[in-house]
């Protein structure tokens, strides 16, 4: 049976940030059904709305078994304030929501550690494919918390026959 389904990984979001600065946080959007999801927009609430933008702001197809990284730009507030509200990805007649939790704490400091972007997703969470050495990704790939995630096929890497090269030589000792 044909399906459309669609989901955000992770479903929370939580930002601690100062006050008068810039975050940025990614997320994926995962195609978990059997056909592609076309012209999917985001919709923002209106309390989020002055402190966040979404990239990309529309993705035109999302691919069965894909998974589009989304890249969330966070500017806080000059003061003090809490937020939190649910972002909603929309297709036809398809939604699915995560929620997003900010902070803007004044004088905030991370924890040691904290300011490195951590990548919570692994590969099989948003439905990748680890290559090995010997393959090469067909299509986009995402850093995943446990490695690089092939997010199309991966294919085998030809390996170079060496049937030419003695056709040729042969060639040449008849001649």
């Amino acid at each position: 049976e044909d399906n459309m389904s669609f989901k955000f990984e992770p479903k929370i979001v939580s930002v601690s940030m100062a006050t008068d600065s810039d975050s940025k946080k990614i997320i994926y959007l995962l195609n978990t059904g059997s056909l592609d999801i076309e012209n999917i927009s985001f919709f923002i609430p209106l309390v989020l709305e002055p402190y966040m933008t979404i990239s990309p702001e529309v993705i035109d197809v999302l691919s069965n078994g894909s998974a589009k990284k989304i890249e969330i730009s966070i500017t806080s507030a000059l003061e003090e304030m809490v937020l939190e509200g649910r972002i909603t990805a929309r297709a036809e007649n398809l939604t699915t929501s995560f929620t997003l939790n900010l902070d803007f704490v004044k004088d905030y400091i991370p924890a040691e550690g904290e300011e490195e972007e951590e990548i919570l997703t692994t590969c099989s969470q948003i439905n990748g494919t680890i290559c090995t050495q010997e393959q090469n990704c067909t299509g986009d790939f995402v850093d995943a918390s446990d490695n690089v995630c092939c997010l199309a096929t991966c294919e085998q890497i030809e390996k170079k026959s060496s049937t030419g090269k003695y056709i040729g030589w042969g060639l040449v000792a008849i001649v």
